[in-house]
């Protein structure tokens, strides 16, 4: 089933992160979660919060939220969480291990635009509301919801650029 396989692919970041955490003889190194929206993120980020300490967790729902922290706060954190555009390699000054998790785009996409349509405080609720997911998908204007959206938050320098500034989710 799905859980069985989210599941196991926890627990491979599990032993990653303990074998990371444990080991004192490499350099200061930090644990970076990008939080794909509509891909498991929260159940996966409620997993790593289990597996690292209180303060050691440094959430971040906005890029710019990274480029206010100062370094010195940013640098005693061991895990970075968020919905962030680009890697924070840059901001931190260290070197990140990176994980995320992938959903089939064409679910990903349906996920999304459901999740618009249920919450009205959600931005895009009034360009939503009451259309197709059809319709939806063909708007030529909403194309940037779904058209490689799971490539452009992983593509480094395709994203870097909106680092500081805030995105459309």
């Amino acid at each position: 089933t799905e859980n069985k396989v989210l599941r196991e692919e926890i627990d491979k970041m599990r032993k990653l992160l303990v074998r990371s955490a444990s080991d004192s003889e490499r350099p200061r190194e930090m644990f970076y979660f990008m939080h794909i929206p509509k891909t498991a993120g929260v159940s996966v980020e409620t997993y790593l919060k289990e597996v690292f300490k209180p303060d050691e967790v440094l959430p971040v729902f906005y890029p710019k939220e990274l480029s206010e922290t100062p370094q010195a706060e940013l640098r005693r954190h061991k895990l970075v969480l968020g919905h962030m555009f680009g890697l924070p390699d840059t901001f931190l000054g260290l070197k990140t291990r990176k994980a995320t998790f992938l959903r089939h785009p064409f679910d990903r996409a349906v996920s999304g635009i459901c999740h618009a349509q249920r919450y009205q405080n959600h931005k895009l609720y009034d360009v939503v509301k009451g259309r197709s997911i059809e319709d939806i998908l063909c708007d030529p204007s909403l194309a940037w919801m779904h058209s490689n959206y799971q490539a452009r938050h992983i593509a480094t320098l395709a994203f870097s650029v909106y680092s500081l500034i805030e995105f459309p989710e």
